[in-house]
């Protein structure tokens, strides 16, 4: 009976740990200036992924630090 329990709970809970996000890329005329600053003209209009989760201490949380990454 335990051996049903458990694999039930493991068939329910593989899709929520298999799921991914993605960050979409956005194409830019010009390369942006690479000096650590988010001044350059290229990131002002870019959308940042904010969506991040812990993994340590406390899997799957929110993420306890503000956390932004713009791709271009």
């Amino acid at each position: 009976m335990k051996t049903i329990i458990l694999l039930t709970a493991l068939f329910f809970s593989v899709p929520v740990l298999c799921q991914t996000k993605t960050v979409q890329a956005v194409k830019i005329a010009k390369a942006p200036k690479m000096d650590g600053l988010l001044n350059d003209e290229a990131w002002m209009n870019i959308t940042p992924a904010t969506h991040f989760i812990q993994n340590y201490p406390d899997v799957g949380q929110p993420a306890s630090q503000k956390t932004e990454v713009k791709v271009v």
